[in-house]
């Protein structure tokens, strides 16, 4: 689902997800509209052609999200997923728990250890069907450009994909990146017991383990930028 797009209302925004959560079996996403630069709705925002919901009304229908499908049974394991427990969607948590995955076709997106380097690698293929395809029958591959991953740009992803899930990241994952460099040694720590007084984030220091709480979750993406170095 997505919300946040021109000429919605939170009324509407409320009986779109009531319908879907008379049918829903055991997973919903829940999307918010992302403008993405170049594009013609960025340009069309830009010049007022396009009018999106403000801030405020966009956080309601987060909240109303939220709200609604906890009460029918789903848990928000992440920022933008919801599921009964024991349904989490596997190849997404691969994203957020840092696995490794190959992507085949155009325009995929692989993030892997290279067994020749061991070394972390990110790469995409081409997004043109037809040159992906020669490229495939000369090359044995359709890849546009691979990149070496760096130490501190790994861990960096690891906190990013991790702090989106409610369960968090611990120290054990975190260290499968990190060279044995613990959160609290990686982590700004006066911030985040900052923001673990204000309600914002739960720091277990028996399990060495960071997590949002809910009302954290809505605001991760502010709270990474002031934590992470």
């Amino acid at each position: 689902m997505i919300f946040g797009f021109e000429g919605q209302t939170l009324d509407r925004w409320q009986k779109e997800l009531e319908t879907v959560l008379k049918h829903a079996d055991n997973h919903i996403s829940v999307y918010q509209l992302t403008v993405e630069p170049g594009t013609p709705l960025f340009r069309d925002r830009n010049a007022q052609r396009v009018v999106l919901p403000s801030g405020d009304l966009s956080a309601q229908m987060y909240e109303s999200a939220v709200e609604m499908c906890t009460a029918k049974g789903f848990r928000h394991y992440e920022v933008s997923n919801y599921a009964v427990p024991g349904s989490e969607s596997m190849h997404n948590m691969g994203y957020w728990q840092g696995r490794q995955w190959v992507g085949i076709g155009p325009s995929a997106h692989s993030r892997f250890i290279d067994p020749s380097s061991n070394q972390r690698v990110g790469s995409v293929r081409l997004p043109d069907i037809q040159r992906w395809a020669q490229h495939c029958e000369k090359f044995g591959h359709g890849t546009a450009k691979s990149t070496v991953i760096s130490d501190e740009d790994a861990k960096q992803e690891a906190v990013v994909f991790g702090l989106r899930m409610l369960d968090g990241i611990t120290d054990r994952r975190f260290a499968g990146v990190s060279g044995g460099q613990s959160l609290k040694d990686y982590l700004h720590m006066d911030r985040v017991q900052q923001y673990v007084d204000d309600g914002y984030l739960l720091w277990n220091s028996a399990d060495a383990k960071l997590a949002p709480t809910e009302r954290g979750l809505e605001v991760i993406d502010s709270i990474l930028i002031d934590i992470v170095p």
